[in-house]
């Protein structure tokens, strides 16, 4: 009975501590320590009104594909402006343009912190359009093929 508490603690242990050789890193990953490292890292996208954060964890060499869709009541969501911004230097990552439905994607974006705006319209009455950003998905960019 010692003995098996003693086990159990004792793996316990190891799963609370890394083993040796790894080192945790940011974003929740294990890695191996030395050359030829396992890097990955995480995207981070804020919905610049709504404050809503998506995180997605991305491996070694992979990108995010970011699918931002708008909504509205009643407007169309056809062509509006929707941007990219890195959130430490708010640079200008990209812009794109709403298809008839609404939607934008972002393909292959890097590990990082970004933030999505949409651009206001005013309306022809003088109101301001209703459009705004309705929901973010993240994906794993699918793999590029080199030959």
């Amino acid at each position: 009975m010692a003995r098996t508490r003693y086990l159990l603690g004792l793996g316990l242990l190891l799963l609370t501590f890394p083993q040796p050789g790894f080192t945790q890193a940011i974003g929740g990953f294990t890695q191996p320590n030395g050359e030829g490292a396992i890097t990955g890292g995480v995207i981070e996208v804020t919905d610049a009104d709504s404050y809503d954060v998506r995180k997605l964890e991305l491996g070694r060499g992979q990108t995010a594909d970011i699918i931002v869709y708008l909504s509205s009541l009643g407007d169309l969501v056809e062509k509006y402006l929707v941007i990219l911004r890195r959130a430490t230097d708010n640079k200008r990552v990209r812009t794109l343009l709403s298809d008839k439905h609404g939607r934008v994607k972002f393909a292959d974006i890097p590990p990082g912190e970004y933030r999505i705006y949409v651009s206001r319209r005013v309306k022809e009455d003088g109101d301001m359009s209703t459009v705004k950003i309705g929901d973010v998905r993240l994906y794993v960019s699918p793999p590029k093929f080199v030959r």
